[in-house]
């Protein structure tokens, strides 16, 4: 049931059934477009990494810096770390409360660990994100692919947008850190439930004015004007680019 999904001993039930390689939602293919624009020096962390290929894809694509990746399930780590080159790290844990110093990451990679916690109906991915946002250093970024379809007319509004921005917003040591979403969909004509990808990037922002302390969300989708709207009361900033990329 949905609810285990939240639970380490699922994750290693199932991968002691089955520890071969599978890639939750998007390939490093997929992903290329967005990657390909990063430094190849970068630290990358791939949460609920599973038996996933992408880290080990990266190495051979020219990422030099530090992969690591973190599971919960012992098993998948396991199966893991033998089909992966050896200077890639693996390391059993749990993304909630993940076993690294703050700004340990230029960026963290999710692909569908936060909504197989979403679906538990709890505050797990609630966790999830806001450790995320701690991991990540400023300038880094926080990529999530998620099955939920954003509506782009009503982002202000959107539950599922609102779970993460709460938990990304609620960790924040440095009270003039903003974050800069941009929201890349599956080209026109394409199955409309591919998978969305949600790239978060930290940034510094100016000190707001006195008394003032808000973040404001908005869209742009390709077309002239942004809407914005303040939703929160947080120092902290937020604007949101829509892009393309295809399957």
């Amino acid at each position: 049931k949905e609810s285990d999904y939240a639970k380490a001993q699922y994750w290693q039930e199932r991968y002691n059934q089955d520890a071969g390689r599978f890639e939750w939602f998007l390939n490093y293919e997929n992903l290329r477009p967005i990657v390909n624009k990063w430094r190849r020096d970068i630290a990358v962390l791939d949460v609920g990494c599973g038996t996933s290929t992408l880290l080990a894809e990266m190495r051979s694509d020219g990422f030099r810096g530090r992969l690591v990746g973190l599971d919960v399930s012992s098993a998948a780590i396991d199966a893991a770390r033998k089909q992966a080159p050896k200077d890639i790290e693996f390391v059993t844990g749990d993304g909630r409360n993940a076993p690294f110093p703050d700004s340990s990451f230029d960026v963290i990679i999710d692909k569908g660990t936060i909504d197989a916690l979403l679906c538990a109906k709890n505050d797990a991915s609630t966790h999830l994100a806001s450790d995320a946002a701690r991991l990540v250093k400023l300038g880094g970024r926080y990529l999530i692919c998620s099955h939920h379809q954003p509506d782009l007319e009503e982002l202000h509004s959107d539950p599922w947008l609102s779970i993460i921005l709460e938990a990304v917003l609620s960790n924040h040591h440095d009270r003039y850190t903003a974050w800069h979403l941009d929201i890349h969909l599956l080209a026109q004509n394409q199955d409309e439930a591919h998978p969305t990808v949600y790239l978060f990037t930290k940034k510094r922002s100016r000190p707001p004015r006195k008394h003032s302390s808000s973040y404001s969300s908005g869209h742009d989708d390709n077309e002239e004007g942004r809407t914005s709207s303040p939703t929160h009361a947080m120092s902290m900033s937020m604007s949101v680019e829509v892009h393309e990329y295809s399957s």
